[in-house]
């Protein structure tokens, strides 16, 4: 019996099986285009998801997380959040839960899906290898909840990266690298080596469950790359700004005011002057705004900048020293309490799977970078680092 996804809009799809000398790229192009697999697909796709957590480490991140009283030096107790999980983004909502969206990696979700509730590939992307997940902890709890979101997506794209925030309206808004299966790199695995430009989208959300249609804000060409690890700050009178990083110097921003639409093929409206690789901002409840990143070239060194306006950021200071860790996102609970929720990667994972630990790298250094970048995007020297 043919196997069908439970999306499909081919009269007759997937009659033939795909190669067996199929890559990923293929089987998630089939995906795309005819909504379907054979039976032998399905066989395929193990063999190639086996493939390929032998040769990558993404499966083998872990989310850590620790506290601080004031968000200027995170020395609390490290605590182990959860498992194949990466590039964590963490809300903490007025009553003090932890939302917190992530990458989803585990091992084999993605062939259970295909073969199970294949529907879930188009409401959080190709989980198990580049989609959505989103967990809540309630105040008091010793567990958080798995909540099964619904994203709408055109097509089961890769969906990395994401950056959750609930806006000044009570939405709930998401942020994320999204890469089609047509627009995926064939001779090297990542997202970020996906050709430019490279897609941003957002969606809103009154329950964290169902989300609007995505709506791509930005298409990047900057860099050599590109870009990834995007986040969204909210300015006190509705404007927002867009961080991206890592662009081989320093993260760039673009603004949009209060009522206005995003330009996808808007150029960046200022450079922040802040070498960070995986950038997050927030909103300071004492006033003004911090962003904090991952010093570029440098995993395990974490560092904040100061704003007033969200727009000039003071020389960033040092706040987690935390050796052979990466990827961080910051938020503050209604107690005062700041937490850092950041990636390492699981050396007993690694020796199950046979995989060497690959630490992320920003740009190679580079000599007076600034003077790389355009003039009209320099931020002032006073606040250069």
């Amino acid at each position: 019996m043919i196997f069908f996804l439970y999306l499909t809009s081919c009269d007759t799809p997937c009659q033939s099986a795909i190669g067996t000398g199929s890559s990923l790229v293929d089987l998630f192009r089939r995906l795309e285009q005819d909504k379907c697999f054979h039976p032998s697909d399905l066989d395929v796709l193990s063999l190639r998801m086996n493939e390929h957590h032998q040769k990558t480490t993404l499966h083998c991140d872990t989310i850590y997380r620790r506290s601080s009283i004031d968000g200027e030096l995170f020395d609390g107790p490290e605590e182990r959040w959860l498992d194949s999980a990466s590039v964590a983004d963490v809300f903490i909502d007025i009553d003090g839960s932890h939302v917190v969206a992530f990458n989803d990696l585990r091992p084999g979700l993605l062939l259970k899906t295909a073969e199970t509730a294949s529907e879930i590939f188009w409401q959080q992307g190709l989980v198990g290898f580049g989609g959505l997940g989103l967990m809540v902890e309630s105040p008091g709890s010793t567990t958080a909840e798995r909540i099964l979101t619904n994203l709408n997506l055109e097509t089961p794209q890769e969906v990395v990266d994401p950056d959750i925030r609930r806006s000044r309206d009570g939405l709930w808004k998401l942020v994320w690298f999204g890469v089609n299966p047509t627009q995926m790199n064939t001779e090297m695995p990542g997202p970020l080596a996906s050709p430019k430009p490279h897609h941003f989208y957002q969606s809103e959300s009154k329950d964290l469950r169902i989300f609007s249609a995505p709506e791509l804000i930005i298409a990047s060409t900057r860099g050599s790359t590109g870009g990834s690890d995007p986040a969204m700050l909210e300015l006190d009178g509705g404007a927002d700004v867009f961080f991206l990083g890592p662009l081989d110097i320093t993260t760039m921003a673009w603004y949009r005011e209060a009522g206005e639409a995003w330009d996808p093929l808007a150029e960046p409206s200022a450079n922040t002057g802040q070498t960070f690789a995986t950038p997050d901002a927030v909103k300071d409840p004492n006033g003004g705004y911090r962003l904090y990143g991952m010093k570029n070239g440098l995993p395990g060194s974490f560092w904040m900048s100061k704003s007033t306006d969200g727009k000039r950021w003071s020389r960033a200071k040092s706040v987690l020293e935390a050796p052979g860790a990466f990827n961080i996102s910051v938020g503050v609970d209604p107690l005062g309490t700041w937490w850092a929720y950041y990636n390492r990667t699981d050396p007993d994972c690694l020796e199950e799977w046979g995989s060497k630990k690959v630490m992320p790298k920003g740009a190679p250094p580079v000599q007076d970078p600034i003077e790389t970048v355009p003039p009209e995007l320099r931020p002032p020297p006073e606040l250069r680092r």
